[in-house]
């Protein structure tokens, strides 16, 4: 398993100014959260990164049912990859733009490496979805995973 992938997440969960859920900001992001327009989850890799989610039921189901935790393993290093590949083509948090960025990209890598807010919003909680399930997953096998590396 690739242990990048939960420091990955929680880079992006620090640099998006995540807070605790107790916390007033915490609460007050889990309100936004709640709002994310997921329908602007439309490239390719955040599609890329979805369907490995809605994979996820079916894979515990059945690694239960054939007494074969390894398809957990296995599926959470397959997961860990299509994270990574999406991480590094879509930003999560915007970035800002030099005029030379923005002159040599193209509208949808524009979309990709500065989203608007709302997106942002939408592409932390697929951010955060994978880092439940891979936490879940990571704590049904008996596995710790470090926040940072």
């Amino acid at each position: 398993m690739d242990r990048n992938a939960i420091s990955n997440i929680g880079k992006v969960l620090g640099n998006s100014g995540a807070y605790g859920p107790d916390s007033p900001q915490g609460k007050l992001q889990e309100a936004v959260a709640a709002m994310a327009d997921l329908s602007l989850l439309d490239t390719a890799a955040d599609g890329e990164v979805l369907g490995a989610l809605a994979q996820w039921p079916s894979v515990v189901s059945e690694a239960g049912d054939l007494r074969a935790p390894h398809k957990i393993a296995h599926y959470l290093e397959t997961l860990a990859g299509t994270y990574h590949k999406w991480y590094n083509v879509e930003r999560v948090v915007p970035m800002e733009l030099t005029g030379l960025d923005e002159r040599e990209m193209t509208d949808e890598e524009r979309v990709a490496k500065c989203p608007e807010p709302a997106r942002a919003a939408a592409r932390l909680e697929l951010n955060d979805a994978v880092q439940r399930v891979i936490a879940t997953g990571l704590a049904m096998l008996g596995v710790t995973a470090p926040d940072k590396m």
